[in-house]
């Protein structure tokens, strides 16, 4: 607690030392309720004594009153739960300014984050004796709170639905592309390469930057085995200017019976093998030269 000194002002002319008065009112002196000899004197026409008159008020020292001040009321707490607030003096609604400035930061926050800091200023804000009527009304943040999870909720749902539809749409879109490529293929081998027999497929006709010739040979044919059972991957490596490839399978016997089981752009293939079998692969590339040699076998 802290004290506070105020100045008594001084006493009015018709107080103590009001004798003055009383001689100027004349009479009785009555006016004058201690006017003292110079008063009564005045009173009844007596000339007055001379002598030293008594000290004015203005000569009197000021008089010291002590003044409790006391912590306000309401918003104000022990610091217990929020810490000491100190108050300026005289002021029984505000705190001391000490520079201090909100700070939040929601723009740097994601979705979760956001929810979280709002349901902890809610509950910090409750009951909070520093903001009894808080702007806006905690129950319009509540309800601002609530309908953005709802919302959010919602759109969880839907973007769990939107992934799924993702991954249909590249599977079908792989699979439309490898019966193009395989179409392609077919518009390539019945045209033998004539432009406008190509052409007239709605297809269009890929000019080669260089006159060749010859295409070259696949290389590098390599066989690896996938996490599903039986199934295997056939990798080579590209041929410029190569418009498909052309990949066939046997069985390892004599004579060979090759199986095209890819002709396609692509530069790999999925083949589901038999069980105890050993398998012949060869590829070769396609282009508007024509085709280039087959592969190396690879045996399997």
């Amino acid at each position: 607690m802290k004290s506070k000194t105020h100045t008594q002002p001084p006493a009015s002319g018709n107080g103590r030392h009001g004798g003055s008065n009383g001689r100027q009112n004349g009479g009785n002196g009555s006016n004058g309720n201690h006017g003292g000899p110079a008063a009564s004197m005045a009173g009844n026409g007596s000339k007055p004594k001379t002598g030293p008159l008594p000290p004015t008020a203005a000569a009197l020292p000021p008089k010291e009153i002590p003044l409790t001040e006391t912590a306000p009321t309401g918003h104000y707490d022990s610091g217990a739960l929020y810490g000491q607030i100190t108050y300026a003096d005289g002021d029984p609604v505000l705190p001391v300014n000490d520079g201090g400035i909100v700070k939040m930061g929601l723009n740097r926050k994601n979705n979760e984050q956001l929810t979280g800091y709002v349901q902890a200023f809610l509950g910090d804000m409750t009951g909070n004796p520093n903001f009894t009527t808080p702007q806006p009304p905690l129950a319009d943040v509540q309800a601002g709170l609530t309908a953005f999870n709802a919302k959010l909720t919602e759109v969880s749902n839907l973007e769990s639905s939107l992934r799924t539809s993702i991954t249909q749409r590249n599977t079908l879109r792989t699979e439309l592309e490898r019966l193009m490529d395989a179409a392609a293929y077919y518009v390539q081998q019945t045209s033998n390469g004539n432009k406008a027999v190509i052409l007239s497929s709605g297809l269009g006709v890929r000019n080669p930057r260089t006159n060749v010739h010859v295409l070259e040979t696949p290389g590098n044919l390599r066989l690896t085995l996938t996490s599903n059972p039986g199934q295997a991957r056939i990798q080579w490596n590209r041929v410029t200017h190569a418009m498909t490839y052309e990949l066939q399978c046997s069985l390892d016997v004599t004579p060979r019976v090759w199986e095209t089981i890819q002709a396609s752009s692509r530069t790999s293939a999925l083949k589901t093998l038999a069980v105890g079998h050993v398998y012949a692969f060869r590829v070769c590339a396609v282009g508007s030269p024509g085709r280039s040699e087959w592969s190396l076998e690879l045996i399997r």
